[in-house]
């Protein structure tokens, strides 16, 4: 999918572009996926496919690519006329469609081929289509059809070198059971897990104590924690759970959660935490999951997770969690100290700010140091990510179009969000729009939550008194 991203701000908005050559110090190697070359093909029109393939992280800074295609079984033939080394897609407009083909890549350094990747084949006469497309399991005991999905999430579940896929299920008539389904990267349905009567309450803010992709939060993730090379999938769990085995979680209460790590080909459950909760009388925590390399070289999972207490203010934690030889093991926990300035957004970020080799959580205005979860302070001159966009009428008309097609495709669909920015994106990527950035030397101050109200509200009172805004902002 094309994106475009807007302006990039820090303390003041700006952009600034840095080229730089420095002497990067060396880290022990991370672990990581031992993932293919992904090879996908698609007819994506009558007479053409398109073939992507996937530039791997240890591959040589040299590295090429020769591309062939077998045609009804038969020896394959290269179709490029010199190696590939400025991308990693091709379009195939020489194969005869009504005959089965299969297409697959080989690495190439120096002039010497290396082994060939993993093949994928187009039936004959398959159909004209944008994206790759398998039938959904019906969701077993689902008595609240139709079941839509909200996120998928992909890992290589069998060890074979390529991505699988986890989805939720989630009824669109509201307030039922939601469910999670895995199934191999051909559509081979492996598992389903039902989250129980605890998953029913699906309030974006404080959702029930099982319930995932509520809001922002998800609670799943997928990735190959321990190195074995299959990804295991991570989901907080609950009282009421049935686990895909058939085994209903059982707990003291409908407020206690778990974090349970699942083998990804059988779902069955490989090891069960109980997540933190400081304020359970306040119920149960809403969470964004993701990975982390805390130590610079193992992948931990990072819970950063809320509730909100009777004043409506929000209660926060952070805890990060290894699996290592079956066993769950927290590897540190943080909450703001009372008064701290540790705003959230409402996606998780994860680099390393530093450049010590392990990654680092950026929050908004602060950021926990991943080694032990201790606040860094920021300095002011780390560059950050906002969006501040300014429009002429002229993109008025384009932005009708774009809700009026959202509106006929989705408009049922309450939980679907036409999104400005993807409009935005479409317009530049087509060469119908272009996008300028301005530079500002003014500070960036807005709301994402209600304690942030004073700091906006004394920002705006300095700049009415410097003469920059009108006495009467609003009028």
């Amino acid at each position: 999918m094309n994106r475009f991203f807007p302006a990039a701000t820090r303390r003041h908005l700006a952009v600034l572009i840095i080229l730089f050559c420095a002497i990067a110090p060396a880290f022990a190697q991370r672990q990581m996926e031992r993932l293919g070359r992904g090879v996908v093909v698609l007819h994506s029109a009558t007479s053409q496919a398109y073939i992507g393939w996937r530039l791997l992280a240890t591959d040589s800074t040299e590295v090429g690519f020769n591309l062939y295609r077998s045609a009804n079984g038969a020896a394959a033939v290269k179709l490029n006329s010199s190696v590939i080394t400025n991308t990693t897609d091709f379009l195939d407009t020489t194969a005869n469609f009504t005959i089965s083909n299969s297409w697959y890549v080989v690495p190439v350094t120096n002039g010497v081929e290396a082994a060939p990747s993993a093949a994928f084949g187009l039936a004959a006469n398959s159909p004209v289509r944008q994206y790759l497309s398998w039938p959904l399991h019906a969701v077993t005991g689902g008595a609240n059809a139709p079941y839509d999905v909200k996120f998928c999430w992909v890992g290589d579940l069998d060890g074979d070198g390529e991505y699988d896929y986890v989805v939720d299920r989630q009824s669109t008539t509201g307030g039922a059971n939601q469910y999670l389904q895995a199934y191999k990267r051909d559509g081979t349905f492996l598992w389903q897990l039902d989250c129980g009567y605890n998953s029913t309450n699906q309030y974006n803010i404080e959702p029930g104590a099982s319930a995932i992709s509520v809001g922002h939060g998800d609670c799943v993730t997928v990735y190959d924690l321990d190195g074995d090379g299959k990804a295991e999938v991570c989901i907080r769990t609950a009282r009421g759970v049935v686990l895909p085995d058939g085994t209903t979680i059982t707990g003291p209460d409908d407020t206690t959660q778990y974090l349970s790590i699942l083998d990804g080909v059988t779902g069955h459950e490989l090891a069960r935490t109980t997540i933190t909760n400081m304020w359970p009388a306040d119920g149960p925590m809403n969470a964004h999951f993701g990975i982390m390399y805390c130590d610079g070289v193992h992948p931990s999972l990072l819970i950063h997770c809320e509730n909100r207490n009777a004043a409506q203010a929000f209660q926060r934690e952070t805890m990060t969690y290894d699996y290592r030889n079956g066993q769950l093991t927290r590897r540190w926990f943080h909450t703001p100290a009372a008064g701290a300035n540790e705003s959230w957004g409402h996606q998780i970020r994860i680099m390393d700010v530093n450049h010590d080799g392990i990654d680092d959580l950026i929050n908004v205005g602060s950021v926990l140091n991943g080694a032990d979860g201790s606040v860094t302070q920021l300095t002011g001159d780390e560059a950050v990510s906002m969006n501040f966009w300014g429009f002429t009428p002229a993109l008025f008309p384009q932005l009708n179009v774009a809700f009026e097609n959202f509106m006929k495709k989705s408009g049922g669909e309450q939980k679907s969000e036409c999104l400005i920015p993807a409009t935005v994106g479409d317009l530049v990527t087509s060469g119908k729009a272009k996008c300028k950035v301005l530079r500002s030397a003014d500070s960036w101050f807005g709301v994402t939550y209600r304690e942030d109200r004073p700091v906006v509200v004394e920002n705006i009172r300095k700049l009415i008194a410097k003469g920059d805004y009108p006495e009467k902002l609003w009028a």
